[in-house]
């Protein structure tokens, strides 16, 4: 991996960059039915949910702002 100036791995700035035209905070209830609360920690939790597109089941982690 090489690092760009702002110190981001560029595999990191890839996946970011990927992800960030797939999901958001307000398309997420859009794409998945939460199902329940599987984990929790300082700074997220994980939930487990279910795609509307597929059915298939998901862990999907939402960090606390």
């Amino acid at each position: 991996m090489t690092l760009k100036n702002s110190n981001i791995p560029e595999e990191m700035m890839k996946w970011r960059a990927k992800l960030g035209q797939k999901i958001n905070q307000r398309g997420f209830h859009e794409l998945f039915k939460p199902i329940k609360k599987v984990g929790k920690g300082n700074f997220a939790s994980v939930y487990l949910v279910i795609k509307y597109e597929d059915g298939k089941k998901y862990a999907v982690k939402a960090f606390s702002k």
